[in-house]
């Protein structure tokens, strides 16, 4: 668990998700990702596609269920309060890091050992 303070002054405590849930936002932040290697789009393109999919929206929430606003659950009625609306990218930010680190930590070149391995595999059964 990491706690934070947001923009606001809010305490935010941060939790993992589940397995699956953070397997859930993984596969949702990728298949966006995968989609800007394979066509031309800005960064920023990018970050707005991730940020509007309801994929990675439900997952998102889905993680946020373990944290906490100033020591209540978050979830989509923590943002019915305009004033916390200013803390949710923040918030978000904390729960995407705190999610995915440990995968991006050696993801880069273990996924290219993978996919060496995938070709390796395809080749043989040719």
């Amino acid at each position: 668990m990491k706690t934070i303070k947001v923009q606001s002054g809010a305490e935010v405590s941060i939790s993992a998700g589940s397995w699956s849930e953070t397997m859930a936002l993984n596969r949702a932040i990728n298949q966006h990702l995968s989609e800007g290697l394979t066509s031309e789009v800005n960064p920023m393109q990018l970050a707005l596609k991730v940020e509007s999919s309801p994929d990675v929206y439900s997952a998102i929430f889905a993680c946020l269920a373990r944290c906490t606003y100033n020591g209540k659950s978050i979830n989509e009625t923590t943002f019915e309060d305009v004033a916390a609306r200013e803390d949710y990218l923040d918030i978000v930010q904390a729960c995407i890091e705190c999610n995915l680190a440990p995968f991006k930590k050696k993801h880069p070149s273990q996924l290219l050992t993978f996919l060496g391995v995938l070709n390796q595999v395809s080749d043989d059964q040719k």
